[in-house]
């Protein structure tokens, strides 16, 4: 029996070298090899090639040694396959350091921690799929005015004081981390008996009852009961094959799952509809692969603290279901205070807020080979760092392409960004670093077909700065525009202390900031020639395109964090394969 999920994908592997390699961006090149792929090659986003393999399909080895865990065990058997435990709770703290811990298909409804002193390999039994869950069933219903009334019901969970940046005024309900399914689907909150309508419930907690809006005859009504699924504190530990749903877990608490020691991997999991983040890793050389985080009420994934972080191959979808601000922290992914994290290969769709976040002093990361569409605000957002490399990543659909905010040494290539409202923004604010050394090479940027911000804004909000202040530099890059009347602002520049430039042509940022000397412009007409089909999600070249060969070669650092020739004739947009 392989020691991997039953569905293989043809994806590339390599890590991508971090922090590091940041250095040779700048290297000499040696002469050109053969050409990079071009775009010819990329062929349609198909999410089914991100994230878990479904629940109930992978394939993990067993050990002959393994201690078995099933929901109609016994705690006072001997954990074997023919007599297994029945919780994990009990077989984290029972089986040897070193064990390999198989749970048979089932849900759990527990919360469980890993303690330090046990090294333990948790994972799904072959071909079964588990389930921990947060939520137990609720009966005894009662019809009551248009609504159903289960009476003798106290929430375990309160809101608490929250900072206020952390919610929206429009949704209140948002740091309140109680949740109720039927049949699965999360019903809403409201914070009024009078606002039940279908589809949502009210927890009332003078009355001490549950109300929903929805007759729950026939069906199966779950209220979650518990905060937190999984605490992960022994180091190098895996967790692989299982699903965590259902936890109310309050933002306070960050994510349901934790990872609290160092060497952590998480594969093929799925963390689906819990209150705040489905996994929170705050420890070093952690990774996250194949997994699913979808439907979370705050974010998929939240880091902070944790060093050399890999997310590769990971489904990050619908998530900020509760939304929060995007101000402060949510959407599929935000890491703080981490170096040398790459994100590597993953989607990041639909989601209520940002797409891919770092901040905070998160340096010497690569976000590369993403896709991150329809998410409600940036696709890719990098906030008070140093030393990032954003490469042959699509970013589609999104408010914003990429914004890079008070961060300094960054090299934005390859990227092809289509159908965001601004494609690039670079900004300088009041917080540190002051933004500095920032390269724009080979992107597509293709904006949304109507709107009056322009494609890219490089601005400072305290107006003190220019762009030739900040070393903001961009060039051989491609722009579309369907309509120079829909869509009649190419760039912004500032231009402080004598304020801002706003220009409508190509001409005009290459005479007033003198840069995209030769960069490519269409406009005015009704394909974009740079795209194959992004309606499909063939982000890449279409066959035949003069780009394929029109690119900067790249850098060593770039190549070799790629995984392309150094110093070839390189495509302008996206390099295979995504």
């Amino acid at each position: 029996m392989p020691n991997a999920p039953i569905r293989h994908r043809a994806r590339p592997l390599a890590l991508g070298l971090l922090a590091s390699l940041v250095a040779l961006v700048v290297a000499c090149e040696p002469a050109p090899t053969e050409p990079v792929p071009d775009g010819r090659e990329v062929a349609a986003v198909d999410p089914a090639d991100y994230g878990a393999v479904p629940l109930g399909e992978t394939a993990y080895l067993v050990p002959v040694d393994a201690r078995w865990v099933s929901p109609d065990g016994d705690d006072a058997g001997p954990g074997t396959a023919e007599q297994p435990w029945r919780t994990l709770g009990h077989a984290v703290v029972t089986a040897p350091g070193g064990s390999t811990v198989v749970l048979r298909g089932g849900t759990y409804p527990e919360t469980v921690e890993v303690p330090a002193t046990r090294r333990l390999t948790l994972q799904a039994a072959p071909g079964e799929a588990v389930w921990m869950s947060g939520s137990d069933e609720v009966t005894g219903w009662v019809a009551e005015g248009g609504a159903w009334v289960r009476p003798d019901f106290v929430s375990p969970f309160t809101a608490g004081s929250l900072d206020p940046s952390l919610v929206n005024a429009t949704f209140p309900m948002a740091g309140d981390p109680d949740m109720a399914f039927l049949d699965d689907a999360p019903l809403r909150q409201v914070g009024t008996r009078a606002a039940v309508v279908p589809g949502t419930f009210f927890v009332d907690d003078l009355a001490r009852a549950l109300v929903i809006g929805d007759d729950p005859t026939g069906r199966r009504v779950e209220v979650a009961v518990r905060a937190e699924a999984l605490n992960v504190k022994s180091e190098g530990s895996v967790v692989r094959g299982i699903g965590f749903r259902h936890y109310a877990t309050h933002i306070s608490r960050l994510g349901a799952v934790k990872a609290r020691a160092a060497g952590i991997t998480f594969e093929n999991d799925v963390f689906a509809d819990n209150a705040a983040a489905g996994l929170s890793v705050m420890a070093p050389d952690a990774r996250v692969l194949s997994s699913t985080a979808t439907g979370n009420g705050q974010l998929g994934i939240h880091a902070d603290g944790a060093d050399r972080l890999v997310v590769r191959d990971t489904l990050l979808r619908g998530n900020n279901r509760e939304r929060f601000a995007a101000v402060a922290s949510s959407g599929g992914i935000k890491i703080t205070r981490s170096d040398g994290v790459a994100l590597r290969d993953n989607l990041a769709e639909d989601n209520l807020a940002h797409g891919l976040w770092m901040d905070m002093g998160s340096d010497g990361g690569t976000i590369v080979r993403n896709v991150s569409r329809r998410n409600f605000a940036s696709g890719i957002i990098i906030e008070m760092s140093l030393g990032e490399v954003v490469a042959s990543n699509v970013s589609a659909d999104n408010e914003a392409g990429i914004i890079i905010a008070e961060t300094s040494t960054v090299e934005i290539w390859n990227n092809t960004l289509v159908g965001n409202v601004r494609s690039v923004t670079v900004v300088d604010g009041r917080r540190e670093p002051q933004p500095v050394d920032i390269n724009l090479r080979n992107n597509v940027l293709a904006p949304r077909d109507t709107g009056s911000r322009p494609s890219l804004i490089v601005d400072d909000v305290t107006r003190t700065r220019s762009g030739a202040d900040m070393r903001v530099t961009s060039d051989r890059n491609a722009y579309y525009r369907r309509s120079t009347a829909d869509a009649p602002y190419l760039a912004a520049w500032a231009n402080y202390p004598s304020g801002k430039w706003v220009m409508r042509t190509l001409a005009e940022v290459q005479s007033k900031t003198g840069q995209e000397r030769t960069t490519r412009i269409t406009e005015n007409i009704a394909t974009n020639p740079y795209v194959a089909d992004a309606a499909t999600g063939r982000y890449g070249l279409p066959a035949g395109s003069p780009l394929a060969t029109a690119g900067v070669a790249l850098p060593g650092g770039i190549a070799a964090i790629l995984g392309v020739p150094t110093g070839a004739p390189a495509p302008i947009g996206v390099l295979p394969p995504i």
